[in-house]
C-alpha cells in the first residue's frame, strides 16, 4: 500500500467512487453500441484463457476444438530463459497497475458504464464475486488490486497447450495463474505484462461469458489489459500519443485514451 499515490488509492477506493447502480449492473440487454470491438490483427485471453490473434494479445485466446480436450493443457516447466523473461514481465506490470493513468482510465470507463458486466445467458461474469459486491464489480475488483496486487512469480504455474492454440494463460477464481510455456519467448514484455494483469482480474473472481475473445473485449479483465499495454508504449514513447490503429480492444477504451492524448 505504501507503494500507491494517494491519487491512485482514492480512484479506487469506495469512499472516492460510486459505481453504476446495480439495474445497470445485471441488465443482460444493455445497449452495446458504446462496447464495441474495434477490428484488428493480433492479440488480447480462460478457465477463464487469454489468447493471441491479435497485436493486443493481453488475454487468452479461443482454442480450437483438439486444444479443449482434457489432454490439454499440460503441466510442464518454466526453462530459465522463461522464468527470467516472465519475472521482468512481472515488474513491468506492477509498475503499470502503480501508474495513476491505469486507475485514472478503469475509473472513466466504470463511472460512464463501459466495463462490461452482463449476463448473457446464465453465466453472470461478476458471479463469482461475494454476492454482496454484485451492484459494485469494477470498484470491488479495483480494491483487490491495492490490497493484494499482483501475483508473486512464485504463482505462476508452467502449462503447454495444443499445438498451434493460441491460448497465453488461463486461470479461475482465487487459482494460480497458468501460463503457456510454447509462446513465452515470442512475446513482447508489455504483452505479457497485459496478461499478466488480465489472469489477475479473474483470480479477483471475474469471469467471462464464453471462450470467445470477441465477445468479452469490453469486460474489465480484456479491458485491463489492454489498458496496461497502452499504458506501456505510451511511457515508452516518452509520455506522447501512441497509434493504436493495428490493435483490437474495446471502443470504449480506445475512446478514453484518445479523450486522455494516450492514443491517436
Amino acid at each position: 500500500m505504501k507503494y500507491w499515490s494517494p491519487l491512485l488509492a482514492c480512484a479506487l477506493l469506495p469512499a472516492c467512487q460510486q459505481e453504476k447502480p446495480s439495474s445497470e449492473v445485471k441488465q443482460p440487454d444493455r445497449d452495446r453500441s458504446v462496447q464495441g470491438v474495434v477490428p484488428s490483427v493480433e492479440e488480447t485471453a480462460t478457465e477463464d484463457t487469454t489468447h493471441l490473434p491479435y497485436p493486443d494479445d493481453t488475454g487468452h485466446g479461443a482454442d480450437g476444438q483438439a486444444a479443449l480436450t482434457t489432454e490439454w493443457p499440460k503441466p510442464d516447466s518454466f526453462t530459465p530463459e522463461q522464468l527470467e523473461k516472465l519475472t521482468e514481465a512481472l515488474r513491468l506490470a506492477n509498475r503499470l497497475i502503480k501508474d495513476p493513468l491505469f486507475a485514472g482510465v478503469l475509473r472513466d470507463l466504470q463511472d460512464r458504464g463501459q466495463i462490461d458486466w452482463r449476463a448473457p445467458g446464465t453465466k453472470r461474469r461478476y458471479s463469482r464475486l461475494p454476492q454482496d459486491q454484485w451492484a459494485r464489480p469494477t470498484a470491488y475488483i479495483m480494491e483487490q488490486f491495492i490490497q493484494k496486487q499482483l501475483n508473486p512469480i512464485t504463482d505462476f504455474r508452467p502449462y503447454r497447450w495444443a499445438p498451434g492454440s493460441d491460448v497465453t494463460g488461463s486461470s479461475t477464481c482465487v487459482a494460480d495463474p497458468k501460463i503457456n510455456v510454447n509462446l513465452i519467448m515470442n512475446r513482447s514484455l508489455g504483452n505479457i505484462a497485459g496478461t499478466i494483469i488480465h489472469e489477475r482480474v479473474h483470480t479477483f473472481c471475474q469471469r467471462h461469458t464464453c471462450n470467445c475473445p470477441e465477445e468479452n473485449q469490453c469486460d474489465l479483465a480484456y479491458q485491463a489489459g489492454s489498458l496496461a499495454r497502452a499504458i506501456n508504449l505510451y511511457r515508452a514513447n516518452g509520455s506522447r500519443p501512441v497509434s493504436l490503429r493495428r490493435h483490437k480492444l474495446c471502443a470504449a477504451l480506445k475512446a478514453r485514451l484518445e479523450a486522455r492524448r494516450l492514443a491517436s
